[in-house]
């Protein structure tokens, strides 16, 4: 009997040598697996917000281009009729080349919204509006005086070939917001065009209509497996967002105060909140 009890011991110290290693190396092995799944998700997630960050970068790479080069057409018409017409003849010839040249643009370029010309004073001059495809020349009785907008006034304190870049906001036709909302970044150019004694100011507009991009995006987010994932401005104001009422709750849109920090402080005790930054 005592033979058997020390078999029964060494077989028992035999499973316990056996088993204790594939347990660790089993814990060991879960947890590795465990980290490398994790890994391999938010490479994933990752790889999912670069993609999108891409198409960003892509819809406004051209745009400065386009903004020089509507800049140099504007300047070469200018100062191809000074000194054939008088004063109010070269006035009213540039407005008519220009308005050719907007809609010539627009024809082309249809993810701009509208182009404008504006005097020294922030009044509309010319505007061509891209409505669907169409271009439309605003009658005079339609340009609107814009002195009393941030971006004219920024663009005020420039110097010509300086650019003022807009933030990614709502557009605001006669003081309110336009509607159907329209998601909009303007490029604004100060012109310094000389005249026979002196310079004549003008202000380039381009507006760059961001609906159909922030529209794209959305989608994409909604069906993907990354449905969470949220876009705001730099003060964190939702662009993008799950609730489509709380998007643009900035002051200078919707003023509803919705945004990233509002959320963050109703964020559970312990709940941790992982972000992309570039």
């Amino acid at each position: 009997m005592r033979r058997i009890g020390i078999q029964f011991k060494f077989f028992i110290a035999l499973i316990l040598v056996a088993v204790i290693p594939l347990v660790l190396f089993g814990i060991y092995g879960y947890k590795t697996s465990s980290d490398l799944v994790e890994r391999v998700e938010m490479e994933r997630m990752r790889s999912f917000h670069a993609s999108i960050e891409y198409d960003i970068e892509s819809y406004f790479e051209n745009s400065q281009v386009d903004l020089e080069f509507l800049k140099d057409l504007l300047a070469v018409d200018w100062a191809e009729h000074m000194g054939t017409h008088n004063v109010s003849d070269h006035d009213d010839d540039f407005a008519k080349h220009t308005v050719s040249t907007f809609v010539s643009f627009l024809e082309t370029h249809g993810h701009y919204d509208h182009l404008r010309l504006l005097d020294a004073s922030g009044m509309e001059l010319i505007r061509v509006n891209n409505i669907n495809g169409n271009q439309v020349v605003m009658p005079d009785d339609r340009l609107q005086d814009k002195s009393d907008r941030y971006y004219y006034k920024n663009a005020m304190n420039l110097v010509s070939g300086e650019v003022y870049t807009t933030a990614i906001d709502l557009n605001i036709e006669n003081g309110q917001i336009e509607q159907p909302n329209k998601a909009v970044i303007r490029y604004v150019a100060p012109m310094d065009l000389l005249s026979e004694n002196s310079s004549v100011r003008y202000y380039l507009i381009v507006n760059l209509n961001v609906t159909f991009l922030l529209d794209e995006l959305r989608d994409r987010i909604e069906n993907s497996p990354y449905d969470h994932t949220y876009m705001t401005d730099d003060k964190g104001y939702y662009l993008i967002y799950k609730s489509i009422e709380k998007e643009w709750g900035g002051p200078s849109n919707k003023n509803t105060g919705a945004s990233l920090k509002t959320m963050l402080k109703t964020l559970p005790l312990g709940r941790k909140l992982t972000y992309l930054k570039k």
